[in-house]
């Protein structure tokens, strides 16, 4: 998995947070692989909507550092949801990124739900 981590996601894995995801994975594939198989199938299939058809407000939440999920993923939803709200962050990678803002994230849904 290391080569899908950046510097600042490895070393975040280090601690507490290593423990978390390595339990997190053995949890999510107890029962097979076919949920992660479907997952990354998604990503080269046809999905059976449009994004523009989404009015519920959307939270697009992207690290610069994320080796996993390209950058320019982050900037295409945040331009094709019409009620997408963006957190871009240049400082962040794919792991450390959620772990910096889930209380900004919670208070944002509190203010739109």
């Amino acid at each position: 998995m290391r080569p899908f981590l950046s510097d600042l996601d490895a070393k975040a894995l280090d601690g507490e947070l290593g423990t978390f995801v390595l339990n997190s994975f053995r949890r999510s594939l107890a029962e097979g692989v076919d949920g992660w198989v479907d997952d990354d199938l998604a990503f080269v299939q046809p999905w059976e909507f449009e994004l523009e058809d989404i009015t519920a407000p959307v939270l697009v939440v992207q690290g610069r550092q994320d080796l996993m999920v390209p950058w320019s993923h982050g900037e295409w939803l945040a331009r094709n949801l019409p009620a997408a709200e963006s957190w871009l962050r240049e400082d962040q990678g794919h792991l450390t990124l959620f772990v910096s803002v889930v209380p900004a994230i919670q208070e944002w849904l509190l203010h739109r739900f």
